[in-house]
């Protein structure tokens, strides 16, 4: 007993002898925050459609979710000046006319996620009733080399000559282009239910496949514009959703609408956190 007295006492002596020795803190100089100004482009993804609109005229004709994942984003001190133009059905030409406006020499970040209407993923509602396929397949390969600036057409902007224009109008800016999730699972039933999931495997794999592609284009296109010096990074965010998808082994983050729930575009805000666009 007497040693282990001893030893605590030591210990307090010590401990004293540190605490007399030591240094009053120094001041710490409060950090400043540098506000980035941030433009949100794009479709009904980035809009946040399916969610409850926003109550500006504007954002309702838009379909501009404070739950999308541009507002998320607009949540953190250095991305508070948000330019949200995103927009429910926006083509690349629909962003070419009308978003890229929204950029100036000021924007230092910028979100993108277009392509998906260009490729003809609107016409989806069919899956539920009998698509075909074939023929979709067919328009998607299309719109594919127009988005990708392989051929030329006169409906789609490609995302090469968007992403130098974006570049051109705002040159201090990080831009982050977005890929598109899997929309479907391998699960015979709707998660959480008994009921059968509505969308035949076959045509899930399907669209599965044509999403892959369109993302190998917008990932292509980033990787051309920025071997060109534009300083913009893809965000794939296919990991975020796998298992789920709507007919998958976990709670779905897409929706009977085939868009992001809640939970996706929260999704969404925290790949493209872990990518870089908060700083």
């Amino acid at each position: 007993m007497r040693r282990i007295v001893s030893g605590l006492a030591v210990l307090a002596l010590s401990f004293a002898g540190i605490i007399g020795t030591a240094t009053p803190a120094q001041a710490v100089a409060p950090q400043t925050i540098t506000v980035n100004r941030y433009a949100a482009l794009g479709d009904s993804f980035a809009a946040g459609y399916g969610l409850p609109s926003k109550s500006d005229a504007a954002s309702q004709e838009c379909a501009r979710s404070n739950l999308a994942y541009p507002e998320l984003l607009n949540g953190f001190p250095t991305l508070k000046k948000l330019d949200f133009v995103a927009c429910s059905g926006a083509t690349s030409k629909d962003v070419w006319d009308k978003q890229l406006s929204a950029l100036s020499a000021s924007t230092r970040t910028v979100t993108l996620t277009v392509g998906g209407i260009d490729a003809g993923f609107s016409q989806l509602g069919c899956l539920q009733t009998g698509c075909d396929l074939g023929a979709l397949a067919a328009a998607v390969q299309a719109a594919l080399a127009a988005l990708a600036g392989v051929a030329p057409s006169e409906t789609v902007v490609s995302l090469p000559r968007i992403l130098m224009e974006i570049h051109a109008r705002a040159p201090q800016a990080k831009i982050f282009v977005t890929g598109y999730p899997e929309l479907f699972g391998n699960s015979t039933k709707l998660y959480g239910t008994k009921l059968a999931c509505p969308v035949a495997a076959t045509d899930r794999g399907v669209v599965n496949t044509l999403t892959g592609q369109l993302n190998a284009v917008i990932k292509a296109s980033a990787a051309g514009a920025r071997a060109a010096g534009v300083n913009v990074t893809y965000v794939s965010v296919v990991g975020g959703f796998d298992g789920h998808g709507l007919c998958d082994s976990r709670v779905p983050f897409i929706s009977s609408e085939l868009h992001p729930t809640a939970l996706g575009q929260a999704t969404y805000a925290t790949v493209l956190t872990l990518k870089g666009v908060v700083r």
